[in-house]
C-alpha cells in the first residue's frame, strides 16, 4: 500500500465529521436570516514535518498565509504554506485553492477545506539524493480553529498537509486572523 494512503483515510474522515458538525445547527452564531459574509486574512508560524518515510521525516519550521471567504457554511480560500529545515536545507511550499465547510459561531470558528495546489521546493525525499521540483499538482488539506476576540481579530491554529508525488509535507501553525470574522 502506498505511503500516502493513511492520510487520505484520515482526511476523508475529517471532512465527513466536519460536514456533520457544520450542518447540525448548534454551530450557528446568529439568528436565521441574519447572515453576514465573512472575509479574513490569516498569518501564521509554527512547526512542520517533511518526508514521507521514516528516515526522511524531519522537524521543520513552518509558515503560512491565507485569504478566506465564507458566504454561508461553505468557504473558499487561497492559501500558501511552507516548511523549512535549516539543518538539512529542505524547503517545500504550496499555493492552494481550497473549498470547505466551516462553522459560523459568534466566538469561534472551525473549518476544514481541501483543494488542488501547486507545490514545489527542494528536499531529501530519500536520504541518498536531493530533489528539486516545481509546479507539481498536489492536494492540500487544511483544518482551522480560531477564537474570535473581537469582530475583526482572532487567533488560533491551522493544521495543513500537502500530498504530492515527490515529498509530502505538513505542519501546525499559530495564526492571527484579521477581517470580517463575525
Amino acid at each position: 500500500m502506498p505511503s500516502w494512503a493513511p492520510p487520505w483515510r484520515s482526511a476523508l474522515l475529517a471532512v465527513l465529521l466536519s460536514l456533520g458538525l457544520a450542518t447540525s445547527g448548534w454551530t450557528q452564531g446568529s439568528a436565521p436570516g441574519h447572515r453576514r459574509d465573512r472575509l479574513w486574512l490569516t498569518l501564521g508560524a509554527g512547526l512542520g514535518r517533511t518526508g514521507a518515510s521514516a528516515p526522511a521525516v524531519t522537524n521543520s519550521l513552518a509558515g503560512g498565509a491565507g485569504l478566506t471567504y465564507q458566504p454561508g457554511l461553505l468557504l473558499f480560500g487561497l492559501h500558501t504554506e511552507g516548511v523549512w529545515n535549516p539543518l538539512r536545507g529542505d524547503i517545500l511550499g504550496d499555493a492552494a485553492l481550497l473549498v470547505g465547510v466551516g462553522t459560523r459561531g459568534a466566538h469561534g470558528h472551525l473549518s476544514i477545506a481541501l483543494g488542488p495546489a501547486l507545490s514545489g521546493g527542494q528536499g531529501h525525499p530519500f536520504e541518498a539524493s536531493r530533489t528539486r521540483f516545481s509546479s507539481e499538482l498536489s492536494l492540500a488539506i487544511h483544518a482551522q480553529l480560531l477564537a474570535l476576540a473581537l469582530p475583526s481579530l482572532g487567533g488560533g491554529f491551522t493544521g495543513f498537509v500537502n500530498l504530492n508525488h515527490h515529498q509530502s509535507f505538513g505542519g501546525v501553525l499559530f495564526n492571527l486572523a484579521f477581517g470580517q470574522l463575525r
